[in-house]
């Protein structure tokens, strides 16, 4: 049995939530990507995307960073 997902911060969360709304608006017909009801919430999902990513960035970053001659 899989594990449940627990998302780290409330970014994850909004991000899955406008992903689902994405999905029901454009349905299959990917012409609908370029209506003027869908393309806010693309652009939205798409900001949050990128700044989930940097975030994750920047924090593996931190966690891989220089190490001590002794380490």
């Amino acid at each position: 049995m899989a594990e449940p997902y627990w998302p780290e911060d409330r970014s994850e969360v909004e991000l899955e939530m406008l992903r689902r709304q994405l999905h029901e608006a454009v349905g299959h017909d990917p012409a609908r990507l370029s209506d003027d009801s869908v393309l806010p919430l693309s652009r939205r999902l798409d900001a949050l995307i990128l700044e989930v990513q940097k975030r994750k960035m920047r924090t593996s970053s931190t966690m891989s960073g220089p190490r001590s001659v002794g380490d």
